[in-house]
């Protein structure tokens, strides 16, 4: 039925057509939603900034690509009408459009960026100031000095309805551009994540403490990494392989001490979901616990050395020498599966230190 009346559509039956297979994530239905946005280029014109918001973000909920013809005809829409975007608009225009970023060009964000500019702090929700920082860091585009000002002014005047979610990607977006915010803003984060701790996921706990790592664990309190702590042991039968390696990479950039239930917690974790660990968790992973001097239980390191051995050939050279040189610096004994798997690697290494190196 879409299909057969797609060139009947208005534009706001068009965007909010898209907008509920974006809400129901239809992207298998790939042949009506190329017929809906074919029909929505051709037809820009007659679009409203709101119904274009709608259109960009469900192709971006969908993750549907699209031809290099449409994603020029949508950029040339979106630069002529950025003016005419609310605040919230515009940032999910911003959100939308760096999930899809391989399509649009540099010039499209720096527009947004202006526009941001121009529009007064407390016109954005705590949402779209999460998610214009969000955005920024996930294209790895620099915002100029003048935007940080801005969007952190925003975020403190929004600061108390700030969700979970929010203040976890505004940390990790903070750490991700390489810029650690003002005091203000990372003292009022700090209060805000506090009062919600009970609220946190296993993801929201790892990204925050990811960023204070990232950010060189500048002015923030150990009593609140505690409070962190607390709450991840609670939940920590629910973190992934990638949570539980960036939380202790994390643990080692800080030089911060986890206490032994909670590392106790996180080695049984790792031994349940043992099928899931990556080379990159495994070696991150591995590389924390050495600056804490710590190592994981007996179990767990069995497990973890069986699971390298199982996907050796996803591993790099590189990756299989911090994996050899971290679990010697550990004064772990390489497990038999792990030696053949490793097996180039650890020849070099036994071959270096067999060196005559007294010349």
């Amino acid at each position: 039925q879409v299909k057969a009346k797609t060139e009947d559509f208005t534009s706001q039956a068009a965007s909010n057509c898209l907008w509920s297979f974006g809400r129901l994530t239809w992207a298998e239905s790939k042949d009506e939603v190329d017929t809906v946005i074919n029909y929505t280029v051709r037809k820009l014109h007659y679009f409203s900034a709101l119904e274009g918001s709608n259109v960009l973000w469900a192709m971006a909920k969908m993750k549907h690509r699209v031809s290099s013809k449409i994603s020029n005809q949508l950029e040339v829409f979106l630069i002529q009408q950025l003016s005419s975007f609310s605040s919230q608009s515009l940032v999910t225009c911003l959100w939308s459009t760096s999930k899809m970023h391989g399509s649009f060009t540099p010039n499209l964000f720096d527009c947004i960026e202006d526009e941001i500019l121009l529009r007064e702090p407390n016109s954005f929700t705590a949402q779209s100031v999460s998610n214009a920082l969000w955005a920024f860091a996930k294209i790895q585009h620099e915002p100029s000095e003048k935007f940080f000002d801005v969007i952190q002014d925003a975020l403190i005047a929004r600061l108390d309805t700030f969700k979970t979610q929010e203040i976890a990607n505004s940390f990790w977006a903070f750490a991700k551009l390489m810029k650690n915010p003002k005091e203000s803003v990372l003292i009022g984060l700090q209060m805000e994540a506090e009062t919600k701790l009970k609220d946190f996921t296993s993801q929201g706990i790892s990204n925050i403490l990811w960023a204070f790592a990232k950010m060189g664990y500048v002015m923030v309190d150990r009593p609140f990494i505690d409070s962190i702590e607390i709450r991840a042991s609670s939940i920590a039968d629910t973190f992934t392989s990638q949570e539980i390696a960036n939380t202790l990479w994390a643990y080692g950039q800080m030089r911060v001490q986890p206490s032994r239930r909670f590392l106790a917690t996180l080695n049984t974790q790792g031994s349940q979901i043992i099928d899931q660990w990556k080379p990159e968790e495994i070696s991150g992973m591995l590389c924390g616990l050495v600056k804490l001097h710590r190592q994981p239980d007996s179990t767990f390191t069995l497990k973890l050395q069986a699971q390298a051995a199982r996907i050796a050939d996803y591993f790099t050279m590189e990756s299989k020498g911090v994996v050899v040189w971290a679990l010697n610096q550990l004064g772990v004994e390489i497990d038999y599966r792990l030696r053949e798997a490793f097996h180039d690697v650890i020849e070099d290494e036994i071959g270096s230190d067999n060196l005559d190196t007294t010349a």
